[in-house]
């Protein structure tokens, strides 16, 4: 409870402190600014070039000091983004050239060091070989010569300035401490848990094995398939809703685009035996071609569905949303959800057609017996056909016509 408690207020805390920052919400999502760095050359070349120095700088120093390089570089990094975010909106290129700018002077830092080390272990080879003795250094306090290298403070600050440095940075390693310990709460423990609880809750499903699963855009409701036992199970965790349903109870799948049919399969055994509905229909192609809505014309779609419909009249209808928010079609984010839901149809079309197939060859092994006996009996008739058009021609005595008969019949 205390723990709660004293993460409640620490979020207080973080959001009054934002505030006073005045940093509003970014307005683009994680995926499209993780594309949008991906696609600035300038970041890309800074980026790489820091990963570079800071892995050269690690393979100098020692464990207990590349633990405190690691820790340091993690804050620099959230401090370097939030600096660049309070000049600029996330994903402008203000923000973008900020970055670049932070990364850079963060690279120069990190070589820097590197020189320092690679000057000081040089003069230490040198004392330890002169018979000269060492030059006499000021004497200090051990808390004035204890400089940790995470500090990285630069020797030529103004002396009335020492005191307000320490305060920001004091404040400045407090408000990463949040940051951090939010981050734990918030976000990464709940997305462990969310995770956790998938594989437990999808594992304890009886008769069911996992082969193929299709999750939607919140990663909450999907799908996922056995295929050894024709069976699918329409999951919803936020519900904690699994619903096992055999292939051939899978009616339709139809892809949405904000409302607009983008395609439609349907059972056709189950057409013909009119459990969708009592209205006449025409061909599958028909139905498909004559329930496919246009598409919007704009460039923009706030929403991507697949809706299946179910042989369960308390429960017909499941969706599973991949898009829920307005976004140009020239976006990744949206050919990613298009994408992935045409692979969600496209594998619940194959259900269906499998099931059909299956009704299919039932019937027809079932009609077998019936089509073998009316062959039969088709037989019989022509040949006692034959035999009275050869009596009435005179080839046959009225005797043999009744011999020739009585084979016939048995």
């Amino acid at each position: 409870m205390l723990k709660k408690l004293m993460g409640l207020l620490l979020c207080m805390f973080l959001l009054a402190s934002f505030a006073r920052a005045d940093l509003s919400s970014p307005k683009m999502s994680d995926e499209e600014y993780r594309q949008y760095l991906e696609e600035s050359n300038d970041f890309a070349t800074a980026d790489k070039g820091i990963n570079h120095i800071y892995n050269q700088l690690k393979s100098i120093l020692g464990e207990y000091e590349n633990n405190a390089l690691q820790d340091e570089q993690m804050r620099w990094t959230i401090m370097r983004d939030t600096k660049a975010f309070s000049e600029g909106e996330k994903g402008s290129q203000v923000y973008i050239d900020s970055l670049v700018k932070l990364t850079n002077e963060r690279k120069a830092e990190l070589e820097s060091r590197i020189l320092k080390l690679k000057q000081e272990s040089a003069a230490s080879e040198v004392s330890e070989a002169s018979p000269m003795p060492p030059p006499q250094i000021e004497d200090k306090s051990p808390q004035q010569q204890a400089k940790p290298l995470v500090n990285n403070v630069t020797e030529s600050k103004p002396s009335g300035s020492v005191a307000s440095s320490d305060g920001t940075f004091s404040s400045f390693l407090l408000m990463m401490g949040i940051i951090f310990f939010m981050f734990y709460l918030l976000i990464y423990r709940p997305m462990k848990k969310k995770k956790r609880l998938q594989i437990d809750y999808l594992s304890h499903i009886s008769d069911f094995t996992e082969t193929q699963k299709i999750m939607g855009v919140d990663g909450l409701v999907g799908l996922a398939v056995d295929e050894q036992r024709k069976k699918v199970c329409l999951i919803d965790y936020s519900q904690k809703q699994f619903r096992t349903i055999s292939y051939k109870d899978l009616l339709s799948s139809e892809v949405f685009e904000d409302g607009a049919t983008i395609t439609k399969t349907m059972r056709g055994s189950q057409i013909a035996g009119a459990l969708i509905g009592n209205i006449a229909f025409g061909g599958v192609g028909a139905i498909i071609g004559g329930l496919s809505g246009k598409t919007k014309s704009t460039g923009t779609v706030s929403k991507i569905d697949l809706r299946l419909t179910i042989n369960d009249t308390k429960q017909p209808i499941f969706d599973i949303t991949f898009l829920n928010k307005e976004t140009e079609k020239d976006k990744p984010i949206y050919q990613q959800a298009l994408q992935t839901a045409r692979q969600c149809h496209g594998l619940v079309e194959v259900l269906i057609k499998r099931a059909d197939m299956d009704d299919k060859l039932q019937a027809q092994s079932a009609n077998a017996p019936m089509m073998q006996q009316t062959g039969q009996q088709m037989s019989v008739a022509d040949e006692l056909k034959k035999l009275s058009d050869l009596k009435d021609s005179g080839a046959l005595t009225a005797e043999e016509y009744q011999q020739q008969k009585r084979k016939l019949i048995g």
